[in-house]
């Protein structure tokens, strides 16, 4: 009884083995992609199989589904990258996401200063309603414009930062003054 159960076993399991190639064969074999903030032009076509656009504002007079439309209709699969330490979020970071000013997320140096990416614009700690800002105002976009493959870049925390109240609090399992690192 116990050999048939075994031998019943492994029947069942080469079975799913036969399916889980099959399904794997029928999948498009990708082997090359690259970055882009622009739509389609043909000084950056180098004929990969995916086009990975970055961010999803829009960018010269184009909306982020018009940039990922240009590379579609070229015949490229399309991904979807952005970065989450810094980016073009200034709907949150000046309030106009929710009604609350947000430039506190920033991360800031020992002498009080906020580190930032130009403008308005601060190296993030992520906090609670920042990743909520990303899930509703961009993944949720990204999706979508039917991407499912997506990368989140970062957050990156630049070593003279962890001094902000955010990062303190947010971080404090982690943190420490950093002039007593050795």
């Amino acid at each position: 009884m116990k050999i048939l159960f075994i031998f019943c076993c492994f029947l069942l399991l080469f079975a799913g083995c036969k399916n889980s190639e099959l399904a794997v064969s029928e999948f498009k074999k990708e082997k090359t992609a690259f970055q882009t903030g622009s739509q389609w032009i043909p000084e950056i076509d180098v004929r990969s199989d995916i086009a990975i656009v970055y961010g999803a504002n829009d960018r010269h007079g184009l909306t982020f589904e018009e940039r990922v439309k240009s590379w579609r209709d070229r015949n490229y699969e399309t991904h979807f990258m952005t970065g989450i330490a810094w980016g073009d979020y200034k709907d949150y970071y000046l309030g106009k996401w929710d009604g609350q000013n947000h430039m506190d997320v920033s991360q800031v140096e020992q002498n009080g200063k906020q580190i930032l990416h130009g403008e308005n614009n601060p190296y993030v700690v992520p906090v609670k309603s920042f990743v909520e800002y990303i899930k509703s105002e961009v993944i949720t976009k990204v999706i979508d414009a039917g991407i499912s493959s997506i990368y989140l870049e970062e957050p990156e925390f630049w070593a003279r930062a962890g001094y902000s109240e955010l990062f303190k609090t947010n971080g404090k399992l982690l943190w420490f003054p950093l002039e007593t690192a050795t």
